[in-house]
């Protein structure tokens, strides 16, 4: 009996696949992230911005029915 019976051409595939693969970044990838890195940090308001008041409203309003809940309870 065969030893490898499930030889279906798998690994060749992927050999052949990857051989021609480079994992080496482009020549300005560094340049881009030492600028990236140089540049100041945006400042957020108070509050962290028009998309953070839909998380403060609804974090209040759970915080409102939980303390609802438990002096209805108490």
């Amino acid at each position: 009996m065969e030893n490898n019976i499930h030889n279906d051409g798998l690994e060749d595939f992927l050999r052949k696949s990857f051989e021609q693969y480079d994992d080496s970044p482009s020549d300005g990838l560094w340049d881009k992230i030492d600028a990236d890195l140089t540049q100041q940090p945006k400042v957020l308001p108070i509050g962290g911005g028009p998309g953070q008041l839909r998380w403060w409203l609804a974090a209040a309003a759970v915080l409102l029915l939980l303390v609802g809940q438990s002096i209805y309870f108490h």
